[in-house]
């Protein structure tokens, strides 16, 4: 015995002790081989957390994953029933990188008996953002999720850009508006533009990065900021440029601009469009958005009409989107972003540009991001269409934006992608539309760090914490035959 156990330092341990706290050591030794050695530590404050403030701060997502559908099911609802959220805490940590060969996916919303899950062991594509323009925007957007800590840091961020360089109250906005605060285009792509970087920063926060991105119109600013080309208040500043230019436009003019969405393919849209109205985005195989002199537009809509295709009228602040009739605003918009982006800077292979047309994909224009390549956006027509089509098959596509209004538009152009929107238009619950869109990331094999979403516990856990491991269950579904060797021998014997 040394000197250490003779100065009670050091105790063998020979009968039951009541434990002290401090370090714990675990040792196991694998009947394979396989030797496994962990200390643990308690918790540093001593005490067990309040578990009614850490349910009201809870994960709202818990997922996992397992070998069976059954096994994933019972354990989220085990979740649900035990409402511990150190608990989810635990399984959305275990999960942030599932094991390989647990291909059944499961989520469940934070006090919710809903549970999602799926069984597909076959590889999903890559990932990809698309971004939306005007038109996603919607009373009452961005409000709810500002409940989210992450999202609502990035807002506050654009928030003091928008007030410190141009006085512009963001948060006013987003407030408190109504349908008439949305007539001026300003307050369309500023809003627009805020959330969707916010969105971005949450994701990025939650460890969800796109392999490839593709805007729709003003959606490609957007997407300079995902490829890092602009910062967000590079973004942020270009969306409200873009905005206040095209505010001023009409500006002593008598004549009122409009848009429709048309059920024509592209060919047919420039074909049948009369003089004066101009196909501005190909949108689908039978869907473009046409651009023109409001009374023109309305007769172009009529006429359509009469001969059973389908025509509406779109709110565009009275602005005649990616035509000639925009043009004279160029200038003064190019001259507005040199200030904001005195650089170009290198676009990724992975940024599909939707204002270029592909047989001009090798010029300058093309491979950096500019004032000049913004301008182009501006006046050129959007071929979202063409765009979609170059995504891989079984991609899963988010749309980041107020609402999923190109969702449609996506599952007609890629139809073996999984198409998912981050939020819905005039949602009664925008944080769980969030969420749920989340789980379905989950399900189509995007990992991520649910807890991320709002830091409701940390390691160590409360020691009054059940154990996760009962939540893995064996799979009695298959029998084995197990030779019992006691037996044997004894029937050998005789």
């Amino acid at each position: 015995m040394c000197s250490s156990d003779l100065n009670g330092i050091i105790q063998v341990v020979d009968k039951n002790t009541k434990w002290q706290g401090g370090y714990v050591g675990l040792n196991s030794f694998g009947f394979g081989g396989v030797n496994t050695h962990v200390i643990l530590r308690p918790q540093v404050d001593g005490g067990l957390r309040s578990l009614e403030k850490s349910i009201r701060q809870a994960p709202r997502l818990v997922t996992f994953c397992g070998r069976t559908e059954d096994g994933v099911i019972n354990a989220l609802k085990e979740v649900n029933r035990l409402q511990d959220p150190n608990v989810a805490y635990l399984l959305n940590a275990v999960n942030v990188s599932p094991t390989p060969g647990l291909h059944v996916r499961g989520f469940a919303t934070w006090k919710s008996e809903t549970v999602e899950i799926s069984n597909d062991s076959q590889e999903r594509g890559p990932l990809w953002f698309v971004f939306n323009g005007i038109g996603s925007q919607w009373v009452g957007m961005g409000r709810a999720l500002l409940d989210v800590p992450v999202f609502n840091a990035s807002i506050q961020r654009s928030a003091k850009t928008l007030k410190n360089e141009f006085n512009f109250k963001l948060m006013a906005l987003l407030e408190d508006c109504n349908d008439e605060t949305f007539a001026h285009p300003t307050n369309c792509f500023v809003s627009i533009a805020a959330i969707q970087i916010a969105l971005v920063d949450t994701l990025s926060a939650l460890g969800i990065r796109p392999n490839g991105v593709v805007g729709h119109s003003a959606g490609e600013i957007i997407c300079a900021y995902a490829d890092e080309c602009l910062s967000a208040e590079q973004t942020i500043k270009a969306a409200y440029w873009r905005g206040q230019t095209l505010a001023t436009i009409n500006e002593g003019s008598d004549e009122q601009y409009g848009m429709a969405a048309v059920g024509l393919s592209w060919t047919e849209a420039k074909k049948m469009a009369p003089e004066g109205i101009y196909a501005a985005c190909h949108n689908g195989a039978d869907s473009v958005t046409v651009s023109g002199p409001k009374a023109q537009i309305q007769a172009f809509v009529q006429k359509l009409k009469e001969k059973k295709k389908a025509a509406k009228e779109v709110a565009s602040c009275g602005i005649a989107f990616h035509s000639p009739y925009i043009a004279e605003a160029s200038e003064k918009l190019l001259a507005l972003l040199r200030d904001v982006i005195p650089e170009p800077k290198a676009r990724s292979d992975s940024w599909i540009s939707s204002s270029i047309p592909e047989k001009d994909w090798g010029s300058g224009l093309h491979s950096t991001l500019s004032a000049n390549y913004i301008v182009n956006n501006f006046l050129s027509p959007v071929l979202f269409y063409d765009a979609v089509r170059k995504i891989p098959e079984r991609s899963t596509i988010v749309e980041v934006g107020p609402s999923g209004l190109l969702r449609g538009l996506i599952k007609r152009a890629a139809p073996t992608c999984n198409a998912i929107a981050l939020q819905s238009r005039d949602s009664k619950d925008a944080v769980a539309d969030f969420i749920n869109a989340l789980g379905k990331l989950f399900l189509a094999q995007v990992n991520f760090d649910a807890n991320a979403l709002g830091r409701s516990a940390s390691f160590p856990v409360p020691a009054s914490t059940p154990s996760i491991s009962p939540l893995v269950t064996w799979d009695h579904s298959t029998s084995w035959d197990v030779p019992v060797y006691g037996k044997v021998r004894q029937q050998n014997r005789n």
